[in-house]
Order: C-alpha cells, then structure tokens, then sequence
C-alpha cells in the first residue's frame, strides 16, 4: 500500500500508551492526511505529555478515559496495541465493519525499506539488542534501535532507506499481530524461552508459536540465530527457513551444531564467531573492565553478547559484506565502552549501612528472579515480589528462596498470594504482605542485615499497581532514595 492511500481514511489508535508505538501511528497517519482519534482508557493527565506532543498535528481527536463503540464501527483502520486482547468488544466492533485491525510495528514492515533485525525470547532482549545496535555502529553501519526499546521508528520510515538496518527488539504480542503481514525479519535471534505471559498464550507451545512468528516467514537467504543451549532450541530449529546460527557457552560445543553455518561461543578467555574456524575475536575479560558490563552479572551478558556477535555477523553476511576479523575487536571493545546498563536491570540503587538496595523491576517471571539471585550467589537476600500474576508457576522459584532468601516481601496481590503458596509449601522461608512500595521497602530494610541484598525482583508484571515496569522501578528507588542511613 502507497502511503498516500491514507489520505482521507478514518483511523483509530487504540492505546496511545506510554512507550511512544502509540503516539508514532498517530502522527504517521496524521502526517499522510488521515483522520485519527486517539482512544485510551487512561484518563489524560496520565497521557499529558504525549497529547502535548500531539497537540499540533491537524486531523486528531482524543478521546481518553474511555473507550466508544462508534469510533471503532466507523474506522477504517484500527492501530491497535499489542498487548490488547484478540477478544476486546471493541475489536469485534471493528472487525465486524469491516475495518483493518493492524499494529505500529506491522506499519513498520509494511511501508519500510530497511533491513530488519530482530531480537526476541523471554529474557535478555533489551541488552541484546543495544549490544547488537552498538556493535553494527561500530561496524560502520546505519543502524537504528527500536520496536521495545528506543521509541518508535514509524514517524522516521520515508527517511529510511536500504542502508539502514532497524535493530528491533520484539515481544510475543508485537510477533503474534505481525503474522497477518506473513513475513518476518531478514536476520532473527530468539535467546531463549521459559514461561511467560501464559495468562495470554494458554501454554508454552502458543507462546513459542508466537516467538516463531519471527521464523517462519523467513527466506532461504535470512539468517535465524538461536540459543543452542536452550530447551526449546530443537523445536525452534526445526522451524528455520533459511540459515542457521548458533550461540553457545563454548564455542567448540556449538561446532557441533549439525546443519548450522554460524557459531559462537568462548573459547578459553576469548569471544569468538564463525563459519567454522573462529572469524571474530575478542577477550572477553577486556570487555568486562568497562564499568557498563561490570555491574551486571557475567554469566548472563557473555551469553548477551555472545547473541549479539553472531546476530551481527549474520547481518554482514546478509548484506554480502565479508566480516573483517580486525575491525570485529574493535568494534566490540568500543560498544563495551558506550554500554550503559539499562535501567531496572539489577540497577544498583544504593548501599546503606552496608545493605545493597538493587532495582530489578523488569523481572516479570520466575526464571528472571532466579538469575537475579545468581548474580549475588555469595549473599544473602531480601526479595520484594508480587504483583500481576501472568499464569505462572512459583514451585522453583520457591524452593531456591528457600535456599538463598532471609525473607520475602510480597505484595498483596494474586501474584505476590501464589508465591506465598509456594513458599508455604516448600517452607523454611519468612514473609509478609504489604500494600504498597513504600511499605515493602521499609519492611525489607528493616530485616536487612549487613552484606545482604534488597531485591526489587518481582516474578510478576506491574499492572494493577503501576503503569509498568519502569513505574514500579521508579517507585523503588524513590523509597529507597527516603531510607533514613
């Protein structure tokens, strides 16, 4: 579709939300002559900054607070957010008369010119990506950083072209609404998958389906990278189009790897990739001086650049460009440099009186929170947790706090009521409910010893207390930051 067709159409954006997808449709269609309204059923003090934003645009009503069944009945096009349910009345509305039901991302692949660079899985995709983003920069490339993480590209896509390359990081519900486009991107990595957002998928074979969406539409020239050690590597496999790559802890392990045409993995000290014979390398213990990569544990941002090594390579190889073995190191040791840690990744807040505050707001299921005790395996934690319960299991997680936990804080929510459950079960672990932050944070700096831990790492999703993830982050540290020494 030419994106002058727009000119005249009627379009809702259903959610304008508050990490920008939303806000870049409207002005997408606003700019090509549409006319858009806006609907969310956040009042518009909580949208005020992005209607601000939109203020100046011609064409836009909004209409906050609620939802209204006419607005969907006379669409044209309905942007909807991904994370809106398939059963919404509002989307049966507008399918029945007949409007599009589209996503900001599907926009995206539609109308741009761009190579596209995906990176999905259930942990590690927000690192992943930057790592991948600042690695191609370094390389010499036009790469841009989006989907999850760094706003929205669609306002930009007449201004991008065949040389650049979209680094985008995608969830399950962004995969699952792209299906309708039937195509995915031209290099894709999934990291791993564990149970997640099952209170959307059902079971584990629905959410992997919708992970594969970033598979199946693949060409034989595309490049799929996975993680040869993950559970779900074979099933992953067996959905690859076009070529493989590997990534594994150990680079010889991954040589293994029957059929694949690319391997990462350590060898020794050294990061290294190939078709074979290691092609790129790079010592690892160099990398992790930076102070980026030194405040998070090892073990999980080897295996993130490891990813985002091989995800690179594939996409020189994509382009036809032979990867140069002496630009790769250096690539690499300036990307260590640039890396800042993202927040509400194991953010360290504040040390007081010898007790550790770490923000890990982003932990939003069990196996997160288990590799968030990993990375302080020498002590002892306070863990706050609860919230928004995704259909999970808590039986594992429980028996490690049994092993690692001084106490839990939980709060009072059908999440933080089914990691209790667990804990009664497995026993040998104290807890309590709270209402709020603030109390979580004083009751877990209450029984905080010297040399332990306070971990915000809450195995569950933020909403129905927050608006999100950030938001709970945010609140955290602002209790934190009230903590008298």
């Amino acid at each position: 579709m030419k994106q002058n067709t727009y000119k005249g159409r009627k379009v809702v954006v259903m959610g304008l939300g508050l990490f920008g997808g939303g806000e870049g449709a409207v002005r997408f269609f606003a700019e090509r002559g549409a006319s858009v309204v806006v609907t969310d059923m956040k009042e518009e003090a909580e949208l005020a900054p992005a209607v601000e934003r939109l203020r100046d645009l011609q064409g836009v009503e909004f209409h906050l607070g609620e939802h209204r069944e006419e607005d969907f009945r006379n669409a044209d096009i309905v942007v909807v957010n991904p994370a809106v349910r398939d059963d919404s009345p509002f989307l049966a509305a507008a399918k029945e008369a007949g409007a599009e039901i589209t996503t900001e991302i599907n926009l995206l692949f539609r109308h741009c010119r761009a190579k596209t660079v995906a990176i999905t899985g259930t942990n590690g995709k927000s690192t992943t990506a930057t790592l991948t983003y600042l690695l191609l920069k370094n390389l010499g490339l036009r790469a841009v950083l989006g989907g999850n993480i760094g706003g929205s590209l669609l306002p930009q896509v007449s201004r991008l072209t065949h040389d650049h390359i979209l680094v985008l990081e995608l969830s399950s519900f962004q995969l699952e609404r792209l299906a309708a486009e039937k195509r995915s991107p031209d290099v894709s990595a999934v990291l791993n998958l564990t149970p997640n957002h099952l209170d959307r998928h059902g079971d584990m074979e629905s959410y992997a389906a919708a992970k594969a969406i970033a598979l199946i539409h693949q060409k034989p020239c595309d490049f799929a990278v996975l993680n040869g050690a993950d559970g779900w590597f074979s099933w992953f496999r067996s959905r690859v189009k076009g070529n493989l790559a590997v990534f594994m802890d150990n680079y010889y392990d991954a040589l293994q790897t029957a059929g694949a045409d690319v391997f990462a993995g350590l060898f020794g000290d050294e990061l290294c990739v190939g078709r074979g014979r290691p092609e790129w390398r790079a010592i690892v213990r160099d990398l992790f001086a930076h102070r980026g990569f030194g405040t998070e544990p090892v073990g999980h941002n080897t295996r993130n650049l490891l990813a985002a090594s091989a995800t690179a390579f594939c996409t020189l190889l994509y382009r036809g460009t032979e990867p140069d073995r002496r630009d790769f190191a250096t690539a690499l040791a300036k990307c260590a440099e640039q890396f800042t840690p993202l927040p509400h990744r194991l953010e360290v807040v504040r040390q007081i009186n010898g007790v550790l505050f770490v923000n890990d707001s982003i932990a939003t299921n069990p196996e997160s929170v288990m590799a968030a005790l990993e990375a302080f395996a020498d002590k002892k934690v306070v863990l706050i947790a609860g919230g928004y319960d995704k259909g999970l299991a808590y039986g594992q997680l429980a028996r490690r706090l049994a092993e690692r936990a001084r106490f839990v804080v939980l709060f009072d929510t059908e999440g933080g009521r089914k990691i209790a459950s667990a804990l009664e079960e497995v026993g040998g672990v104290e807890f309590c409910f709270v209402a709020d932050m603030e109390e979580a944070v004083s009751r877990a700096a209450a029984v905080a010893q010297t040399g332990d831990v306070v971990l915000l790492s809450p195995a569950c999703a933020s909403f129905g207390m927050f608006p999100n993830f950030a938001a709970r982050g945010d609140a955290f540290k602002t209790a934190v930051a009230n903590l008298e020494d």
